[in-house]
């Protein structure tokens, strides 16, 4: 079934150590699936009874340092960012180290992670959207060189120590990461274009058809309240979902569709509303990076019609998936790895 199919994969990589990367766009179920990491290692199966991983499950518990970037994607200075960033890894660390707060030798991400991995072992690491203080800078050059400064030292650290980790897994938007100066990034495992893993997060066809029947009986009765003749059906309602919400292909083996979770769940909740771009209209998406990312093409270029130039069918089509997943940089724009990546 599509559940044992979804345990079966988290369990596989659970029990390897990684460092792992999986790249996926806002409102994907990254975060779900860090949570769910995090309740493993953390407490076994407990909160898992009856579902496939509680008997997939066979590992011991473990010290969990829980990291989420999302909260560095505010701009601001240099000494704000890090005072920002200090204040929040000390708050994730205490449990660990009481007396963190009060500890010399912590001025820096790398010097506060650094004191704690030297003292502690089998340690779980996991870091949700790591990349957001780079993409929320590519438009300022200097920012994001001081950004990358500190997270290149910060990632370099867990490198040097990576013999104290059980299991390292971390999500990001865009891939910001292949740089040269972050050296953890040179073993790093990535799950992005591996068709294995292409459904890891995200629904599947099967799952809407497994676990969403009555969802789509529903959304087709609602939608043939608005027609005069009772035209919509679960099928029918299945395939213009698809359409619309069911356009992603992760990994060059990967034949099977994934629907993404946020527009999937929103139009089910309200399919009255009929299938609106629910992903574009989150909060997240709002002024984002995507956005600011466009602009800054456009003014690169020099060209009001760069945008329909650059997005040709053609051109895309003929695009290796791998290439796809290129590395962001704020000197080295490319549109369509960014349309892909965030989806």
């Amino acid at each position: 079934s599509y559940l044992l199919r979804q345990h079966k994969l988290i369990s596989k990589i659970a029990k390897q150590k990684g460092p792992f990367v999986l790249i996926r766009s806002r409102k994907f179920g990254k975060t779900t699936l860090i949570c769910a990491f995090k309740e493993l290692f953390e407490h076994g199966a407990d909160q898992f009874k009856g579902l496939d991983i509680e008997y997939l499950w066979n590992d011991t518990t473990y010290n969990v340092i829980h990291l989420d970037f999302i909260f560095y994607k505010l701009p601001g200075s240099t000494d704000e960012f890090l005072t920002n960033f200090n204040y929040n890894l000390k708050n994730k660390l205490c449990s660990l180290e009481p007396d963190i707060f009060n500890s010399d030798n912590c001025d820096s991400p790398a010097n506060i992670l650094e004191n704690i991995l030297k003292n502690h072992d089998n340690l779980v690491l996991l870091i949700d959207e790591f990349d957001v203080p780079l993409t929320y800078t590519l438009h300022d050059e200097e920012m994001f060189n001081d950004r990358l400064e500190f997270l290149s030292d910060f990632f370099n650290v867990i490198q040097k120590y990576l013999h104290k980790f059980r299991f390292i897994f971390m999500t990001a938007n865009v891939n910001t990461f292949v740089n040269p100066k972050f050296s953890l990034f040179n073993s790093y495992i990535d799950l992005s274009t591996d068709s294995e893993f292409g459904d890891l997060i995200g629904f599947t066809e099967e799952a809407l058809r497994t676990c969403c029947g009555e969802n789509l009986d529903n959304a087709a009765s609602e939608l043939n309240k608005d027609t005069e003749s009772q035209t919509y059906t679960k099928e029918n309602v299945l395939e213009l979902m698809k359409k619309h919400y069911g356009g992603y292909y992760f990994g060059k083996a990967h034949k099977h569709p994934v629907f993404c979770p946020w527009d999937v769940m929103n139009f089910l909740k309200n399919p009255e509303n009929s299938l609106n771009s629910y992903w574009i209209k989150a909060q997240c998406s709002k002024n984002n990076f995507l956005s600011r990312y466009l602009a800054q093409c456009i003014k690169q270029s020099n060209e009001p019609k760069a945008l329909h130039t650059l997005l040709d069918l053609d051109y895309i089509e003929n695009k290796d998936i791998d290439s796809l997943f290129a590395t962001v940089e704020p000197a080295k724009l490319d549109l369509y790895s960014i349309v892909y990546q965030l989806g």
